[in-house]
């Protein structure tokens, strides 16, 4: 997942994390190999020393965050307590609403030829971020990130989300929210946003 490849990079610990690729479509997909991995055949899963594996992005980025918080707080990289609520609540807000939103718009109006999209879907997705977009846009009024002055790994989770809404259908969707286009902008100048994405291929189903 280019969330979790990015905190990654916002850290500064590539070192630690061996990060492989895994292909889940074409002649070059090992599904069953990698179901020893994620019983679920999708990405992203993070092994750990123990043996144990997460198998959410979510839970990896908040993971990461944890383990490495001493690293994060000597760059600045963590939310203020008063920002604790909205840390926690846009990470899972992202991988447990928002991301059920987009996969299905992305792979409508991307990967489907104009006269099998299913339209009545396509409706009722825009419908729901339509209420996702309205509440981050006002969220972001007068704070530069998610928790405030600072960014941390929830601009990572949710910053995914905007990134991946801002490919969709020439960047339509984000059209009528002026503070998450702002808010795009500055994430996207981050430098470890620029190691990870300018080389990263877009999303398709399955492998966020």
């Amino acid at each position: 997942s280019c969330r979790c490849a990015w905190l990654v990079s916002e850290i500064g610990v590539e070192d630690d994390i061996v990060i492989e690729k895994v292909s889940l479509h074409g002649p070059a997909a090992n599904l069953d190999e990698y179901a020893n991995v994620h019983p679920y055949r999708t990405i992203p899963a993070l092994r750990l020393p123990s043996g144990e594996t997460l198998l959410e992005s979510g839970a990896i980025c908040l993971y990461l965050a944890d383990i490495y918080s001493e690293k994060l707080a000597s760059q600045g990289l963590v939310p203020a307590v008063s920002e604790k609520a909205n840390y926690y609540n846009w990470i899972v807000h992202a991988t447990s609403t928002v991301d059920q939103i987009l996969d299905p718009l992305y792979m409508q109006l991307t990967h489907t030829p104009e006269e099998k999209r299913n339209q009545e879907l396509i409706a009722e997705k825009k419908k729901k971020f339509t209420v996702f977009a309205t509440t981050l846009n006002a969220h972001l009024s007068g704070r530069e990130f998610i928790c405030g002055d600072n960014f941390t790994a929830a601009d990572c989770v949710i910053g995914y989300n905007v990134w991946w809404a801002s490919i969709i259908n020439k960047g339509a969707l984000l059209s009528e929210y002026p503070e998450i286009q702002e808010y795009k902008e500055r994430i996207c100048n981050r430098d470890a946003w620029k190691k990870v994405f300018c080389r990263a291929p877009k999303p398709s189903g399955g492998s966020l």
